[in-house]
């Protein structure tokens, strides 16, 4: 187990900026904390809710626990696109920094995303659809083959014509799937798989 000498209150990572928030992370404040200690405790840093902001706290935690989007976004240095940058400067931090997080330098980035293409202001501080926050930061790995596959699935669908029986089989790339409600994630897989093929009105 990581010593902790400093059993108070774990540093901070406040500000917008995201170079104050690296050189937080790799500073080890009364000796409270060290680098190696978040993937010694294999769980994520808390992150401050700066007033409704839990929707996009939940979709960083979850991006954090796809593995082959961690690996393949630490293959990509410098990248062009600002959203893009600050995202996985976040999600970095999130792995090496401390135990608690100031997210305001990559909201501040996603307002700005969402703004431009929404065409109105975008207000961070407001309930907002998880779902819908997720697929605006999803398009944005688009560009990157090696990104957009690892947050990307295909997903094989049989439905039946009315008039002759025959089985139409698809298959779309999907990123997001609506799945029924059960107590484990397992559950809501199973349930999801085990829906009958829908029926089409006619297909000859």
């Amino acid at each position: 187990k990581p010593v902790i000498e400093n059993p108070q209150a774990p540093p901070v990572c406040h500000g917008t900026d995201i170079s104050q928030q690296t050189s937080c992370a790799t500073s080890t404040p009364s000796a409270s904390f060290s680098p190696n200690t978040r993937s010694v405790l294999d769980r994520p840093p808390g992150l401050i809710n700066l007033g409704f902001t839990c929707y996009a706290n939940a979709i960083l935690q979850c991006l954090l626990t796809l593995t082959k989007f961690w690996l393949t976004s630490q293959s990509i240095r410098n990248p062009e696109n600002g959203f893009l940058k600050s995202l996985f400067t976040i999600l970095t931090l999130m792995k090496t920094g401390p135990p608690k997080l100031d997210p305001s330098f990559f909201l501040k980035q996603l307002a700005s995303l969402i703004s431009s293409k929404r065409g109105t202001n975008f207000i961070l501080n407001q309930s907002q659809d998880a779902a819908e926050i997720l697929q605006y930061i999803l398009d944005q790995l688009r560009d990157s083959h090696d990104l957009w596959s690892s947050v990307t699935a295909e997903v094989r669908s049989v439905s039946f014509c009315l008039n002759c029986l025959e089985e139409i089989e698809t298959l779309d790339v999907q990123n997001i799937l609506t799945m029924p409600l059960h107590d484990t994630l397992q559950g809501s897989l199973n349930a999801f798989l085990s829906q009958p093929a829908p029926t089409l009105d006619a297909k000859c």
